[in-house]
Formats: C-alpha cells, sequence, structure tokens
C-alpha cells in the first residue's frame, strides 16, 4: 500500500484573504475563499493544492490561478469577475464537476491554459457576457480538455469566440460538450488559428439568434477542426456560416448534421476560401435557409470542399413581393378578366 501523505492547511494571503500556496507540500482548501481583488486561489512553484468549498473572486480578479508546474484539483464551485481558472508555465487544473461562473459584472475570460493544462471533467460554465476576449483559450502550446456531459452558456454574448486554441501545440478536446451561444451576432462558438488544433467528440453548438456567427472555424496553415457525430446549429440572423476554413485552415467533419437556419441572406452550410483551405465532410447532413444568396456548400479563392455521403438541402425564404410587384400583376390580371391576384404567405422554395 502507497504511503499516505497528510495535507496541511494551505498558506493565508495577508494582502487580499484568499490563498498564496508557494511549494510542494500537499494543502487543502476547506472552507469558502472570497477576495474582493486579485487572486482567489493561487498555486505557484509546484505547489500542490486542493479546493473542497466556493472560490469566489471579485473586482476583475481571478477564481484559481497555478502556474510554475504546480496542481491544483478544483471540487468546489468557482465565482469570478476576471478570470475563473487560469493555468500557465507547466502547471495543471484538474476541475471536477463544478459550476464555473461569472459574478454577473461582464468578466473577461472562463478558461485559460497557457502552455499548461486544465482538465474538466462534467463542469457547467455559465457567463452571462464576456469583455471583449475569447471565453476559453488554449494558448502557446496549452491543452483544455473537456469530459464527460461539460457545458459552456453564454447567453448575451461579448466575446469574438467560444473556444479559441491559438498557436503551435495548442489545442481543445471536447468529448460530449454542449456550447449554447445566445441570441447575440458575430461570434464564432470554435475557433482555430495560428497552428491550434480542436478535437470534437459528440456534443453540440447552438445559436438562439443573432447574425454573422460561425459555428467552427479553422484559419490558418496548420490550424485543424475534427468534428464526430456533432450537431452544429446557426442562424436567424443573416450571414451566418456552419464551417468555415480559410487562409490554409482544414476542417474534417464526420457524421453528425450543420444547420444553418437564418431569415436574413448569405447563409452557408460549409464555406472554405483560400488556397490549401479544405474542408472534408463524411456522412454530414447539411441543411441551408436563407432569403437569398445562400449556399449549401461555397468553395471560393483555390479552397477545396470534399463530401463523402451525406446530403444538402437549401432551401430558400421567399418574402412578401414588394408593392410596385403586385400592383402590376393585379393590372395584367384585371386586364385579362381576372380578379385581384394575392400571394398566399408563407412561400416557399425548395432546391
Amino acid at each position: 500500500m502507497a504511503p499516505q501523505h497528510a495535507r496541511a492547511q494551505c498558506t493565508a494571503n495577508p494582502t487580499n484573504g484568499g490563498i498564496a500556496q508557494n511549494d510542494g507540500a500537499p494543502c487543502t482548501v476547506s472552507t469558502p475563499v472570497t477576495v474582493g481583488f486579485g487572486t482567489a486561489v493561487s498555486a505557484t512553484n509546484s505547489a500542490n493544492v486542493t479546493t473542497n468549498a466556493a472560490v469566489t473572486a471579485h473586482g476583475f480578479g481571478t477564481g484559481i490561478s497555478a502556474d510554475t508546474n504546480s496542481v491544483v484539483t478544483v471540487n468546489g464551485p468557482v465565482t469570478a469577475s476576471g478570470l475563473g481558472l487560469s493555468a500557465a508555465g507547466g502547471a495543471q487544473i484538474i476541475a471536477n464537476s463544478i459550476l464555473l461562473q461569472n459574478d454577473g459584472g461582464g468578466g473577461a475570460v472562463a478558461m485559460m491554459a497557457n502552455n499548461a493544462t486544465i482538465i474538466a471533467n462534467n463542469i457547467t460554465v455559465s457567463w452571462p457576457s464576456g469583455g471583449g476576449q475569447s471565453l476559453v483559450q488554449a494558448l502557446a502550446g496549452g491543452v483544455i480538455q473537456f469530459t464527460g456531459s461539460s457545458s459552456i452558456t453564454i447567453p448575451f454574448g461579448g466575446v469574438p469566440s467560444a473556444l479559441l486554441a491559438s498557436g503551435s501545440g495548442s489545442q481543445i478536446i471536447a468529448d460530449g460538450l454542449s456550447l449554447s451561444m445566445g441570441g447575440s451576432g458575430g461570434i464564432t462558438a470554435a475557433k482555430a488559428q495560428a497552428g491550434g488544433n480542436i478535437q470534437f467528440t459528440g456534443g453540440s453548438i447552438t445559436f438562439s439568434g443573432g447574425g454573422g456567427n460561425t459555428g467552427i472555424s479553422a484559419t490558418g496553415a496548420n490550424s485543424s477542426i475534427t468534428a464526430n457525430g456533432m450537431s452544429i446549429s446557426v442562424g436567424n440572423g443573416g450571414g451566418d456560416v456552419g464551417a468555415n476554413a480559410d487562409t490554409g485552415g482544414q476542417v474534417t467533419l464526420t457524421g453528425g448534421g450543420v444547420s444553418v437556419q437564418g431569415v436574413g441572406g448569405g447563409e452557408n452550410g460549409l464555406r472554405a476560401t483560400g488556397a490549401g483551405s479544405l474542408i472534408t465532410a463524411n456522412n454530414v447532413a447539411v441543411n441551408v435557409t436563407g432569403s437569398g444568396g445562400d449556399a449549401g456548400v461555397n468553395a471560393a479563392n483555390g479552397a477545396g470542399i470534399v463530401m463523402t455521403g451525406g446530403s444538402v438541402f437549401r432551401r430558400q425564404r421567399c418574402g412578401r413581393p414588394s408593392a410596385e410587384w403586385r400592383q402590376r400583376n393585379n393590372e395584367r390580371h384585371r386586364r385579362n378578366g381576372v380578379g385581384e391576384w394575392r400571394l398566399r404567405l408563407p412561400f416557399q422554395q425548395w432546391w
């Protein structure tokens, strides 16, 4: 039987009343920690910290911070107005079945792994609105992994993307992750750039409104996204895209479906632009609705889209004809001895 190591109390931070552990001795936080500024729980220099109670950081503070090869295991809820979970410098954060939320002030970032690792096991992220940065960020070779039935909800937008993997070696792995993007516009649910990689297995992406939204997007050489059995639903606006690859990025879809159900125009199911950009879709159902200028599959400027199996269905919604058009037609019908002609709405075309 392996020897059991006693876990001491963690070191208090006299500046803000939080925790600041600065060595490798295992310690446990068993009571709630609340700070009005700064970091609530900080682990540095190979510290080993476990939190079993609520952690709260107001004043644009950080909930949990792990740096320089430290390990923090998070078993209690985390509330932060600035940065929820931050891992850097080879550190690791393991979050188990927690609620990670913003305190209502419009915080910047929920999770950030910068040359470090965050493992999120069956967590719930509720972030009413962002602060102009991507909500979950894997940077400089950082890795963020979602397991179980984790979910992210952003009802009011305020973020350019929910998930961002940026830089060579940066990776987000999402198994069964549910992304609910709310009704704001101009948001990308998952973006890989500058050599970053995102992998989805199952799960879903859902937008409830807005316009100019994108489900998944790989941009730049060596950037890639793979999605196996994932459901992507974008729409209710105009200029939306289900899956995008540009400037050399690559997207691979296997199974699942891409649905872009907009009331505006310029909707695209699969869109690839620029030399070297490629979308490969295997047994994927693509369904697009818009008012005009829409495309189920759109490859341009030297890009490629390869589909094997699956289906593409595009439906155009035609609105009420103009008053001028109706007047001309009614005059024509009257000249022909026919009564005034009216169009029964709604009127739809399928092709």
